[in-house]
């Protein structure tokens, strides 16, 4: 991504449509999880927008004004269960 422009991630886990779905920053130890709170619509959190879609299982995440604190490690994940999750790992890197 760009300094200060958009940038949308699609994180896909089709066989798991209604779990709940979330993105964390692995550098924090992904203490804060972000997801929407709500299915097939957009909502903010805090920089984010995301939009968990149950229809295609992809959760889809659009971070506004990128800035050089957003780079690094993502997970991108689904709580299959109380005990477990996949997650798929991005990297994410910002150009001035």
């Amino acid at each position: 991504g760009y300094s200060g422009g958009g940038l949308m991630i699609k994180c896909e886990h089709p066989q798991h449509k209604t779990k709940p779905k979330y993105i964390c920053k692995e550098s924090d130890g992904c203490s804060e999880r972000k997801n929407p709170g709500v299915q097939d619509e957009w909502m903010e959190n805090g920089d984010v927008s995301l939009c968990d879609d149950t229809r295609a299982g992809v959760l889809m995440v659009f971070f506004r004004e990128l800035k050089a604190a957003d780079a690094g490690t993502y997970r991108c994940g689904v709580n299959v269960s109380h005990y477990t999750e996949r997650f798929t790992e991005l990297q994410l890197n910002i150009k001035h």
